[in-house]
């Protein structure tokens, strides 16, 4: 009997460690979840309203559809690729400059 009680105890006192650390676990996980959102939340910009032609809004809600984004994040998305095409335009212009030009 006391071989089995033992084994009991010692199956029990695992389970309780176990519980304990997952709740652990889980406390932290809530705890970094929340500084999350709470972070998310600060991030927001602030709205810029844009006033478009229906025909450049209906270009983006089909781009933004079709892969699977908001309005707001397909005029991003499209904004950015813009941004970056004229970064790497400005680098290629600076390149194929003559060095007599520089001053």
């Amino acid at each position: 009997m006391q071989s089995q009680d033992k084994k009991r105890l010692y199956i029990i006192k695992k389970m309780f460690a176990f519980l304990k650390e997952s709740f652990i676990i889980y406390k932290r996980l809530l705890k970094s979840l929340y500084k999350g959102i709470l972070i998310m939340a600060r991030k927001q910009p602030n709205p810029t309203p844009v006033r478009m032609p229906d025909y450049l809004r209906d270009w983006l809600q089909g781009k933004a559809d079709y892969y699977r984004r908001s309005l707001s994040g397909e005029i991003v998305w499209q904004l950015e690729e813009a941004y970056r095409s004229e970064q790497i335009g400005g680098q290629q212009q600076e390149e194929a400059r003559p060095a007599s030009a520089e001053t």
